[in-house]
Parts: structure tokens; C-alpha cells; sequence
């Protein structure tokens, strides 16, 4: 019974020392992983912000794929207008909309661009809508 004692005793002095080299193996890894993060700070690109004067901007109108072919009017004191009336109710609807400007506000804080330009977009994309008979080819 002696005999079988001690085997049990170096079965279970064997299986700790087995385990104990296996955890700190184990913990050995995971040391060496952790220098490689999973999750990554990123830094947010600089804004950059240009002063666009009244001829640029019209140029960047009439350069615009959404351009309806009027003449942009653009005042000393930054209001945006056109030739064709129709067209200047849809931007004073625009204009006067907390809703659109918030969309409108939303696109320039996104591309950079200038207020006017924008609030141009978004009335020449309504106007599209509101007058697809006009657009029709």
C-alpha cells in the first residue's frame, strides 16, 4: 500500500508541474501579443478652410454636374440668386427651411465647399423633381 501511495503522490506532483509549465507558457504568449493592439486610435484630417469669392463660386455652380443652365446671381453680401423665378422660389424655399439648411449645412461641413454652393445643389435637386417635365429628353 506504501508503493501506491507514492505513485499517486508523483502522478500528482507530475500533473501540477505538466499544468504549471503549460499556464506559464500560456502566459509567455500572451505577453508577446500584447503589444499589437486590436483597436487603433486615428487621427481626424485637418479641416481646411478656403475664401471662396462670389466669381468661384459661380464657377463651381455652373461647373456642377446639377448646373439647371440659369444665371447664378451672387450679391456682395453673400445671397444667392437666379434668373430664372422659378428656380429662386425653390432656393428661398430652401433657404427659409431649418430642415433643408440643416441638410445643407450637413454637405458643406462634408465637402468643404461654400454655403451658397450647397444651398444651390440641394434647390437644383428639388427643382429637378418639382419640374421633371422640364428636364426631359
Amino acid at each position: 500500500m506504501h508503493r501506491q501511495r507514492k505513485i499517486i503522490v508523483f502522478l500528482i506532483l507530475l500533473n501540477i508541474v505538466s499544468v504549471s509549465l503549460v499556464v506559464f507558457r500560456y502566459e509567455k504568449l500572451v505577453e508577446t501579443m500584447q503589444p499589437h493592439p486590436t483597436v487603433a486610435t486615428v487621427e481626424a484630417p485637418q479641416t481646411i478652410e478656403k475664401k471662396y469669392s462670389a466669381a468661384e463660386i459661380t464657377e463651381l455652380i455652373t461647373n456642377s454636374k446639377e448646373y439647371i443652365g440659369d444665371t447664378v446671381i451672387i450679391s456682395p453680401t453673400g445671397d444667392l440668386s437666379s434668373s430664372n423665378s422659378k428656380f429662386r422660389g425653390t432656393l428661398n424655399a430652401v433657404r427659409d427651411s431649418k430642415a433643408n439648411m440643416d441638410l445643407v449645412r450637413s454637405q458643406t461641413s462634408t465637402n468643404k465647399l461654400p454655403l451658397q454652393y450647397n444651398i444651390y445643389i440641394v434647390a437644383a435637386t428639388f427643382y429637378r423633381e418639382q419640374y421633371a417635365n422640364e428636364f426631359a429628353r
